[in-house]
């Protein structure tokens, strides 16, 4: 009897101490300061090379502002931002020099300007043309006063809408933490917001600034209304935003907005001023078009007011096995000489469990993201070939879709991976961030690598 009573007296205690370490972490509430964790400063270089001429603008660099994304309390793999922050379209330019042939400033135009063209006006020159801008590199800086960063690849993007979601080159951090998301629907007009990021005008108070979680800014507006647009890009579909009155600039471009409670219900993304000034409008992207990227390309993330399942199956867990343990223990103390049955229990449960294999499928495929084979999914049993040539290729774009080769590219199981290897195409392939192939030279594409063939309309990952 003394023996049972002690058995309930260790039950009681561990269920209450497992009891009250689950409820402090539900009850935990995160501030501002948390918030900022989320957050990293971005830097793009971009060339730009002109079409009717040997100039190429080379070393610009755009900054602004990404978010980790993710599953909370895990390390981050991915981080969110404006598409506009790691990618610039293709059009008619003005270049900006000064006399001595320095670029100054380069910006585009709006449709119908003529070109090629070159003034000058009093101590600059201008030079307008159409130029093709190539990403040379993304990075997000952790602290860049210590040249702490990492490279950044775009898996994902929506040029329309503005997101664009990247993968961190290097293995998951636990610098920066995911929060969880709220969707446009339960986000009322009137609450409470903070907009975090890097405006460019920040970083001159203190030279220009260490650009670590400490730099970023914070300010704070409600939700003034949440609208359908077409966004500040020459965007041809509509999305939702909310238009906010926490203040953002320049920089701001790409940062999370959160709730009072550390949610991320958007994309900080663009403002609109009236020509007096008198009246100004700031806008962020909804997290819903953020979370259809996330879904097209299977990124874990967590919405807020969803059961964490796994947490409370973790505390249940805890308490089953602590409680074990202190039987284990009470049995062992009073019969050390004999073998208890729960320990046969646990021997015979250890070797289950050392019998138990997580095999690789083995499974290889192609997917196609954007284009004419969206949402279709192909099995690369032992190389797919992506081109026009229905009798060469098994992965066959219509006769005159423009921009791809009779016989483009082709994917090809290699050991425990795969290769891409582009087969002379006119208008090539491209990998990562924009990495043009050299034809017939292969490269490994690890799974969840994205490519494009011909531009970036045509969007394949592959998956294995």
């Amino acid at each position: 009897m003394k023996k049972i009573s002690k058995i309930i007296a260790i039950f009681a205690i561990v269920a209450i101490m497992v009891s009250t370490f689950a409820i402090s972490a539900f009850a935990a509430k995160d501030t501002v300061e948390d918030f900022r964790k989320s957050v990293v400063y971005i830097e793009t270089e971009f060339k730009y090379p002109a079409t009717n001429s040997d100039l190429v603008i080379t070393g610009a660099v755009a900054s602004g502002t990404a978010f980790a994304v993710g599953e909370p309390g895990k390390p981050v793999q991915y981080v969110a931002t404006c598409n506009h922050c790691v990618y610039e379209k293709e059009g008619v330019y003005i270049c900006e020099f000064d006399l001595s042939g320095n670029i100054l400033d380069i910006a585009l135009l709006e449709d119908g300007t003529s070109y090629p063209a070159k003034f000058k006006e009093g101590n600059r020159i201008y030079v307008v043309d159409y130029f093709k801008p190539e990403t040379v590199s993304i990075r997000a800086y952790y602290s860049k006063t210590s040249g702490d960063y990492v490279e950044l690849n775009v898996i994902g993007y929506d040029d329309e809408v503005d997101v664009a979601v990247c993968k961190l080159a290097s293995e998951p951090t636990e610098k920066i933490e995911a929060r969880p998301f709220k969707k446009r629907d339960v986000i009322s007009t009137g609450d409470t917001v903070y907009a975090i990021g890097y405006p460019s005008t920040s970083k001159y108070f203190d030279g220009e600034g260490k650009m670590d979680s400490s730099d970023s800014t914070v300010t704070k507006g409600i939700i003034s209304n949440t609208v359908m647009t077409y966004g500040m890009r020459g965007a041809k579909k509509q999305f939702y935003v909310h238009q906010i009155d926490a203040d953002i600039t320049n920089g701001n471009s790409g940062g999370p907005l959160f709730t009072e409670d550390g949610c991320i219900i958007g994309v900080n993304a663009f403002g609109n001023i009236n020509a007096a000034a008198a009246h100004k409008a700031q806008y962020a992207i909804t997290s819903d078009e953020l979370i259809k990227i996330l879904d097209a390309h299977s990124i874990p993330y967590k919405i807020a007011g969803t059961v964490n399942v796994g947490l409370i199956i973790g505390i249940v867990a805890g308490v089953i096995v602590l409680a074990a343990v202190a039987v284990v223990i009470i049995l062992l103390t009073s019969k050390k000489n004999k073998k208890s049955p729960v320990d046969n229990a646990n021997t015979a449960a250890d070797n289950r469990m050392d019998n138990v294999v997580s095999p690789l499928t083995g499974k290889y495929y192609l997917i196609g993201v954007k284009g004419v084979f969206e949402g279709k999914k192909y099995s690369i049993d032992n190389k797919a070939v992506i081109g026009r040539n229905s009798e060469r290729c098994n992965v066959v774009f219509p006769e005159n879709h423009p921009g791809i080769s009779a016989v483009h590219c082709e994917i090809v199981r290699s050991g425990s991976g795969l290769v891409i290897k582009d087969c002379g195409s006119s208008y090539g392939t491209f990998i990562g961030s924009g990495e043009k192939l050299t034809p017939n030279n292969p490269v490994v594409l690890r799974s969840g690598d994205m490519f494009w063939v011909g531009d970036k309309e045509n969007v394949f990952e592959v998956k294995y």
